[in-house]
């Protein structure tokens, strides 16, 4: 009959085995992260929007006399939350549509600025009934519209296959920007409690965009 525990133990052995061949060793996690990442952000962005048509202020504005954080940042967190989710499961064209979609908004908010009038996207989404001083009404600020076009030009680079050998670099240094940008608003956010960024008259960004930035 031969020993028992030695039968046991290639029993064991070779069930492993099994799982091994079955289960890929190297697991890419880096996906599954920016696919939730993307997904988290997209999520944000809808509950901002929710909270918007339901009036739910405190998701709005942390505070009296802060900054609120608009519908267009909001969409922006939709839309590049998920181009970041559809390039982690490879669909580069849906990552480019949505990508593509915050850079024109960017361009056009851009436009807002430099000639100093409405272009008709500032309330697209609705009615910005909490402003700050004699900012434009649901009109982001320029550091934040800075932020997001960043962003979406780092996907866009990522979702087209004749810029992967240079796709990491972009997004690398655009990141690193970000990071420094996002980093600086939200220490002063939390050292001072003061907005900064204003650039004069024009709004300032909110902490929750500086958060997420």
């Amino acid at each position: 009959m031969g020993n028992p525990y030695l039968r046991i133990g290639l029993h064991v052995k070779y069930a492993a085995c099994r799982v091994a061949y079955m289960v890929p060793w190297r697991v890419d996690w880096p996906r599954y992260l920016a696919f939730g990442l993307g997904v988290t952000l997209s999520g944000f962005g809808i509950a901002v929007l929710i909270a918007w048509s339901v009036h739910f202020v405190p998701l709005i504005q942390v505070a009296p006399g802060q900054p609120p954080l608009t519908r267009q940042a909001a969409i922006c967190y939709v839309l590049n939350g998920a181009a970041l989710a559809f390039l982690a499961m490879g669909r580069r064209l849906a990552a480019s549509l949505s990508a593509g979609l915050v850079f024109l908004l960017m361009v056009v908010v851009a436009l807002e600025y430099f000639t100093n009038r409405s272009l008709g996207v500032d309330e697209l989404l609705g009615r910005g009934y909490i402003t700050e001083g004699t900012a434009p009404p649901g009109r982001i600020s320029p550091i934040a519209a800075f932020s997001y076009f960043l962003i979406s030009l780092a996907l866009l680079a990522m979702s087209f296959r004749r810029l992967t050998r240079y796709a990491s670099a972009i997004a690398g240094v655009m990141a690193s920007v970000l990071i420094a940008v996002g980093s600086v608003l939200f220490v002063v956010y939390r050292v001072v409690h003061m907005p900064v960024y204003g650039l004069g008259h024009f709004r300032h960004i909110s902490v929750q965009a500086s958060a997420v930035v």
